[in-house]
């Protein structure tokens, strides 16, 4: 089976890097903080994920903020415009998305915020 070719290295590397400045010292440290799994995350990282489900956007932005003790919203915005900037092939989320992701970050827990459903959008 040959290999997929990498939809958004550079914006999956920044994600990465980020994860460094929030204080993470290695990927299976991010994985077990955020709930994801090893693969997902490695898939993310590489570029070969676009970019991550809202879901696992909300569970990597929440690691973020546990670990580093910075603002929700500042490390939300951080990870917003990782898939924002001309280095990524695609935008970020909808407006709807981006309202999901900042809801997700006063919920109580996830699953709140799992439940609702997402429209897909095409850009």
């Amino acid at each position: 089976m040959a290999n997929r070719p990498q939809i958004n290295p550079k914006a999956g590397e920044a994600l990465r890097d980020l994860s460094r400045k929030m204080g993470f010292k290695s990927n299976a440290e991010l994985a077990k903080a955020a709930e994801l799994d090893k693969g997902t995350l490695s898939k993310i990282f590489s570029g070969e994920t676009g970019k991550p489900s809202v879901q696992n956007a909300q569970k990597l932005v929440k690691a973020f903020v546990e670990k580093s003790c910075q603002p929700p919203e500042q490390v939300l915005n951080q990870v917003i415009e990782i898939y924002s900037l001309p280095r990524s092939q695609y935008y970020f989320y909808s407006n709807q998305e981006i309202d999901l992701l900042r809801k997700a970050l006063t919920a109580p827990n996830l699953k709140e915020s799992e439940d609702t459903p997402v429209t897909p959008v095409e850009l």
